[in-house]
């Protein structure tokens, strides 16, 4: 078979080619008991646990007598966490109780509580945690999250395979940017598709 036309016009030019992909996710499956780890952060420990994991999750709660809802919401987040330990890798799962100091709250924009906020390689996503705050809710989304959202192809027969339906799903809506080399402007695309 011939070069497409795409093909033909770059076939001079290496090019890096990334796309951004956007797809809903189905709900997790029912999964066996896993001891699933919620970590304590404090101010002290946080840059170590977010170099740990790929993708972190942490539940900012406080004391029952500030937050009547935090003891329920820290009850399903917990369950939660049992689902979330299934994906792979799994993501960290943590708790932080900003009452004793709250200069990682702040410096995170947390002025109510629970909250829940969403890193990937140590660095907060922009997107605000929109999910309902329940078991199902919250394992859902961190499957969402878990997904690569940027995927390198280097042919256009790649690119082919990934559009029409992204993960079988005909109303993903998929991004695509050609890149020379990895500079700044595929770093950008790539926090973009974040």
């Amino acid at each position: 078979e011939g070069n497409t036309g795409s093909e033909k016009m770059h076939a001079d030019k290496p090019l890096q080619t990334v796309l951004c992909l956007a797809t809903i996710v189905a709900a997790l499956t029912a999964v066996s008991a896993v001891n699933a780890e919620i970590v304590t952060l404090t101010v002290a420990n946080f840059q170590e646990a977010m170099e740990k994991k790929h993708l972190v999750l942490v539940l900012f709660v406080k004391p029952e007598a500030e937050c009547k809802e935090c003891p329920n919401v820290l009850a399903e987040f917990t369950a939660a966490a049992q689902r979330i330990a299934e994906l792979n890798p799994p993501p960290l799962t943590a708790v932080h109780d900003p009452t004793s100091d709250n200069t990682f709250a702040t410096k995170h924009g947390v002025y109510t509580y629970p909250t829940i906020k969403l890193f990937r390689n140590s660095i907060e996503l922009m997107r605000p945690f929109r999910a309902p705050l329940t078991e199902e809710g919250i394992a859902n989304y961190a499957a969402i999250l878990h997904e690569n959202p940027s995927i390198e192809v280097k042919t256009m027969a790649e690119a082919e395979d990934i559009l029409p339906t992204h993960n079988g799903d005909p109303n993903s809506i998929v991004f695509m940017g050609f890149y020379k080399l990895v500079d700044r402007d595929l770093t950008n695309f790539q926090f973009i598709c974040e």
